[in-house]
């Protein structure tokens, strides 16, 4: 497995746009987890207490596993959703709560770009789970995090730890 280092889409973020970081600053795993010689290693818990993420898959034990997984860690989740609309209807209402988010991108032959646009226009970071190869997505969403199907939950967990922070602005509300 190689080394994850990720660096934040920023094309999907305007330059002056406070979660974008101007430097195209990466990021890697948190420091409960750490790459040597190409493979991830973990190391006791993955710091995910007291963070809320959305849940977008359509397919049921995929789903379950996810949520069990985080529940695990001590997150909380929103969901699962299972279709793009419904996605975009739970983001919209709690967007402020929002950490971070898991995306399958094929739900049920509807693609989830426009979840992920929405999410990004949130400042909320996310990864992309899917069948299809990683590499073939297409821009402005090449840079965001992703892992093919099928996938160990510890990596998916070891990809959300190593999310960047969502920086939230005191007293603003994304819907305001």
């Amino acid at each position: 497995m190689k080394s994850m280092v990720f660096t934040h889409a920023q094309q999907l973020l305007p330059p002056d746009d406070p979660f974008n970081p101007a430097d195209g600053a990466t990021f890697a795993t948190s420091n409960s987890s750490a790459a040597k010689g190409g493979q991830i290693i973990m190391q006791n818990s993955l710091s995910l207490a007291g963070r809320f993420y959305l849940v977008v898959e359509d397919e049921y034990l995929a789903a379950s596993s996810m949520m069990t997984a985080l529940e695990d860690e001590g997150a909380e989740v929103a969901g699962p959703v299972s279709n793009v609309a419904g996605a975009l209807e739970l983001v919209r209402k709690r967007a402020y709560d929002l950490d971070g988010a898991i995306l399958d991108i094929n739900l049920r032959g509807v693609m989830a770009y426009p979840v992920a646009e929405k999410l990004a226009e949130y400042g909320i970071p996310f990864v992309f789970v899917t069948g299809y190869e990683c590499g073939s997505m297409p821009e402005p969403f090449k840079a965001m995090p992703c892992l093919n199907k099928p996938y160990n939950e510890k990596e998916l967990l070891v990809v959300l730890a190593g999310l960047p922070a969502r920086q939230k602005r005191p007293g603003v509300h994304p819907l305001t």
